[in-house]
């Protein structure tokens, strides 16, 4: 599970977290995570998310062809993801703890240790077993000023905390076509490399073939649908499902 804790009001710059105790937690879960954004954050989100629904819809069975079939990257079904939203702020710390028990009680407390050229710098308080981190990285503040005097002072609202996207999960019929032909497309690179220690064999499963003379592909469902005149009854190819993920969680 995670926690995510915004700053929801404006502090006046003669009482911030500095002169506070800062934010505090205490918890007995085995596992968990916490994400503060002291200074708030702004979160985007596409408001035509239905267009996007639709253009997926289109196109998701011929970037999962890419991402497998040409980049050979082995995505599963679901992995292709396209981001629709998103929230940033300026500064953010992150807590991860697991394999705690309910005799083993975890406190953290996160608040803000001075002041530097970058602005304010928070760090993390805590007794038992955790992960802590703070951001941004200094240098990586440094890097975008690039030494212009113009950006001194700048605050970047660019760190990404979490994001926002529509997964595109295919049926089982089109899935198993599209692993076929990844599969053997992979065996016809292997087989065309110049090494004459290579040998090739071809696994099982449906055979290329199954696109139309335009180059598009079909599902197994609209192809057996097709030797049937009368009205049948098919599966979407494509679901989707909106998920939110922290990536400063992902460590």
């Amino acid at each position: 599970m995670i926690y995510r804790v915004y700053c929801l009001f404006q502090l006046p710059d003669e009482f911030s977290l500095i002169h506070c105790s800062g934010l505090s937690f205490e918890t007995s879960a085995s596992e968990g995570a916490v994400v503060t954004m002291p200074q708030g954050a702004y979160s985007e989100k596409l408001g035509n998310v239905t267009m996007f629904k639709k253009y997926l819809s289109v196109h998701a069975e011929s970037w999962y062809k890419y991402v497998n079939g040409v980049r050979g990257r082995e995505a599963k079904n679901g992995d292709v993801r396209l981001a629709i939203g998103c929230d940033k702020s300026t500064t953010w710390g992150m807590a991860t703890f697991s394999n705690l028990t309910e005799h083993n009680a975890l406190r953290l407390k996160f608040k803000a240790i001075g002041e530097s050229s970058l602005g304010r710098t928070y760090g993390w308080e805590y007794s038992g077993m955790a992960e802590v981190r703070a951001g941004p990285d200094p240098q990586e503040v440094e890097d975008l000023r690039m030494n212009e005097e113009a950006e001194r002072g700048v605050v970047y609202k660019n760190q990404c905390l979490f994001v926002e996207t529509l997964n595109a999960t295919l049926n089982d019929d089109v899935w198993k076509n599209i692993s076929s032909e990844s599969a053997l497309l992979s065996v016809e690179e292997t087989a065309n490399a110049p090494s004459s220690d290579l040998t090739a064999s071809t696994p099982g499963g449906p055979a290329i073939g199954q696109s139309d003379s335009s180059g598009g592909s079909r599902s197994s469902t609209s192809q057996r649908g097709s030797s049937n005149p009368g009205p049948t009854q098919t599966r979407p190819n494509v679901q989707f499902e909106e998920v939110v993920t922290s990536l400063v969680c992902m460590i």
